[in-house]
């Protein structure tokens, strides 16, 4: 088995002890056991933000300028030689941006294996010598206490449901005392308002009386997931020890711009210019969707 350049180094410190790699060149557990929570995300081929961020006239183009910028400042004084894990990589959309950022020490995690070759594919010989892919469920992942300069979780922590705040204090282990965390997380405000402007009543009911938010994920995959309000989502943090260092949010008003545009009787340069129009006039701290979150571990007096 021949290893690329940061696949050998986790071998031999035994990072990957009990993983095999895959054909494709994914590693996977000798026994890969995935939760309940995740199994609707694996019965896919998963979702391709990568592509999607790419056309204008998708929520996910509007919104990863967004990330890019939150990201890109917040990594920007890190030391690119520091590990770095990216949970709920897919198809590479952020892996590709902080390989492209100079880090050298990226392992993204997973539970999608054609996500993850789909992502490999992408690279050129000289990024998968910088980075490592695991298919896991992200409960399942073990590694050193304070061993990640920097964890980014981006729309995924939420699947997890009532294992939240257990997977924050797990995250505040295994990063570096001067670690920082990247995750965003969906709003009840923005998710309310997006299921009440489609008239999803089943989704209205869930989010009001269950506080879980209705996702059809494709292929017949129903995917059931948490939203907080701030001062919950705040709390959480604060209590698996992290503080924040920077908020920032995405707007709701972009999804239901996409989706009330998308379906007018409108030809498409007209529709592709109502949706320019709106994305000029949104403010992202208004009316949230997700809320984007770098936090660091907090001071202890």
């Amino acid at each position: 088995m021949i290893l690329h350049r940061l696949e050998s180094k986790l071998w031999e410190s035994g990072l990957l002890a009990g993983y095999q790699r895959a054909a494709g060149g994914v590693w996977q557990p000798e026994r890969l056991a995935l939760s309940q929570t995740v199994q609707p995300h694996c019965a896919t081929e998963g979702v391709s933000l990568d592509e999607r961020s790419q056309v204008e006239m998708s929520t996910s183009f509007y919104e990863w300028q967004i990330y890019k910028a939150f990201l890109g400042q917040n990594l920007g004084g890190m030391a690119p030689g520091l590990p770095l894990l990216e949970l709920g990589a897919g198809d590479g959309r952020i892996t590709r941006f902080v390989l492209q950022m100079g880090f050298e020490q990226v392992i993204a995690c997973d539970c999608n294996l054609g996500a993850l070759r789909r992502l490999r594919s992408k690279l050129g010989p000289e990024e998968r010598d910088r980075v490592v892919l695991i298919q896991n469920d992200i409960g399942q992942l073990s590694f050193p206490p304070g061993y990640f300069g920097a964890v980014i979780a981006i729309e995924v922590l939420y699947y997890l449901n009532e294992g939240y705040e257990g997977m924050l204090e797990r995250l505040h282990q295994i990063l570096a005392p001067q670690g920082l965390l990247m995750h965003s997380e969906p709003l009840l405000e923005g998710a309310l308002t997006y299921a009440l402007v489609a008239q999803d009543w089943d989704s209205v009911r869930s989010l009001c009386h269950e506080r879980l938010k209705i996702e059809d994920i494709g292929q017949g995959q129903i995917a059931r997931s948490r939203v907080f309000t701030l001062t919950e989502l705040q709390a959480a943090g604060r209590g698996a020890g992290f503080a924040w260092r920077d908020l920032r949010f995405t707007p709701a008003l972009n999804s239901v711009a996409v989706k009330q545009i998308g379906a007018a009787a409108l030809e498409p340069e007209a529709k592709l210019e109502l949706l320019r129009g709106v994305r000029q006039l949104l403010d992202s701290g208004q009316n949230p969707r997700c809320a984007l979150v770098a936090a660091g571990k907090a001071q202890v007096d």
